[in-house]
């Protein structure tokens, strides 16, 4: 620096000032110069500095992130014996196609791979923080814009097809003193040039900040975008950003009724007057068995498909059925935290809503948003019993087969066609004595023997 710099003519432009009243900027000769902290990068006599580089220009950023990089990968002065870490990897690979099944915060996601067999995968989004939601169990409320935070990303992402990118992974401590695993990553929404960073969207409408990292800590490959989404958003006093008192949760206040039978069957005639009534899935307890948000009425009530049965899904004190988790998560990825369509019909007496689901757009699809539930104009919409039969995850309930509709039509025909394909519970046909065919038996001529005898 002292052979530069001393006794030269320099180009000080100033980027910023910290507390302590240290101006931050660029210097650099006179006349068109180098920078001279690309300059002391590029040569492995310095190191950047992400809180203080979070004041300068993104494209200045950038030029010093590539000297760096240089200097590491020719390993110069202070880099002499600089090692790069190995990159992290998901099931043997660093980035792979995915769908998102759950929004868990602003800034944690779970995502389904594409490959065949692989679970699903809790992933943090990469150098971001979000507001922290709230738990009820232990009375902790949720943090100012939490709750905007995490809606706008379940808005962005639930259902979508995303490109997940490891950046790095942390060991995250757990109340009961053990340690978890986190995964963190880039995670992109969209193609080629449109594809669209969804913690820099997050970031960007100040609803998430930058993790300020150790030196030596791993970050998100887009960290210096972060930066400067940041910077914009303070400047345009975005969300969090915004002058006066910090926000919390906005909308209407939801009450829970899922657990107490009284009170959800006070909701009953109010709920069954809303033709196309809408709710948002918050958990799913089995293939026919939910518990749905109805943002209208301002509740959250437990509903159960009124037209099939599904095999029971494994608990805490319970085996799963066979087939049973399958059909869990064939609704998981089709209703979870999507937009649904209810058609209520009664509620039973442990305050349980019975009726049907019409499966959102995409939401029959193997994940993501293409194609419409309900098809063209004039294809009658799909519904989540109908997808469960199709795939031999639920049969169709006998006193339900009584009722006459066009629904029940097709929810029997493709009842016939998945028994005799032997899908799900029908390839245990033969296992259970013919129980199975029995109870198809009985519910196909209940309604006239539509779908034809098998």
């Amino acid at each position: 620096t002292e052979m530069t710099v001393l006794h030269r003519e320099l180009s000080v432009t100033l980027e910023g000032v910290d507390g302590n009243g240290t101006f931050y900027g660029v210097l650099s000769l006179d006349g068109g110069g180098p920078n001279v902290s690309v300059e002391l990068l590029r040569n492995g006599l310095a190191q950047m500095v992400d809180w203080s580089a979070a004041s300068t220009s993104r494209q200045n950023r950038e030029a010093m992130r590539n000297a760096e990089r240089e200097a590491k990968a020719a390993r110069r002065c202070l880099w002499r014996d600089y090692v790069p870490q190995r990159a992290p990897t998901v099931d043997g690979v660093s980035s792979f196609p995915a769908t998102v099944v759950e929004v868990v915060s602003g800034d944690v996601v779970v995502v389904q791979s594409e490959r065949p067999g692989a679970p699903e995968r809790r992933l943090s989004l990469s150098s971001t923080r979000s507001p922290r939601t709230g738990n009820p169990r232990t009375s902790t409320p949720d943090e100012p814009w939490a709750v905007e935070s995490k809606e706008a990303l379940r808005a962005r992402a639930i259902g979508r097809h995303v490109t997940v990118s490891v950046d790095y992974e942390r060991d995250i401590p757990r109340s009961d003193g053990t340690a978890e695993k986190r995964v963190f990553a880039t995670v992109r929404v969209g193609k080629g040039s449109k594809a669209v960073n969804l913690a820099e969207a997050q970031v960007a409408d100040g609803l998430a900040t930058v993790v300020r990292h150790r030196r030596d800590d791993p970050k998100s490959a887009e960290y210096d975008a972060l930066l400067a989404a940041e910077q914009a958003a303070r400047e345009a006093k975005r969300g969090m950003h915004a002058p006066g008192e910090p926000k919390t949760a906005s909308g209407p206040r939801i009450v829970d009724v899922s657990g107490d039978p009284r009170r959800a069957k006070q909701y009953l005639p109010m709920l069954q007057r809303q033709r196309g009534l809408r709710g948002m899935v918050e958990h799913i307890f089995s293939g026919s068995r939910f518990k749905v948000s109805i943002a209208s009425e301002s509740c959250a009530v437990l509903f159960s498909l009124s037209d099939v049965r599904c095999p029971a899904a494994g608990g805490p004190s319970r085996k799963a059925e066979p087939f049973g988790e399958e059909a869990r998560l064939v609704a998981r990825r089709a209703i979870m935290q999507r937009s649904v369509e209810l058609q209520l019909e009664d509620m039973d007496r442990h305050g349980v809503a019975l009726g049907r689901c019409v499966l959102p757009p995409g939401g029959g699809s193997e994940g993501g948003t293409a194609g419409a539930a309900g098809g063209g104009p004039g294809t009658p919409r799909r519904t989540l019993a109908l997808l469960l039969v199709e795939k031999g995850l639920a049969r169709v309930d006998d006193r339900a087969a009584e009722r006459r509709s066009a629904e029940m039509e097709r929810l029997l025909k493709a009842q016939e066609e998945a028994r005799g394909g032997r899908l799900g519970v029908w390839s245990l046909e033969a296992e259970d004595g013919g129980e199975g065919a029995a109870a198809a038996t009985a519910a196909t001529a209940a309604h006239g023997g539509a779908g034809g005898a098998g």
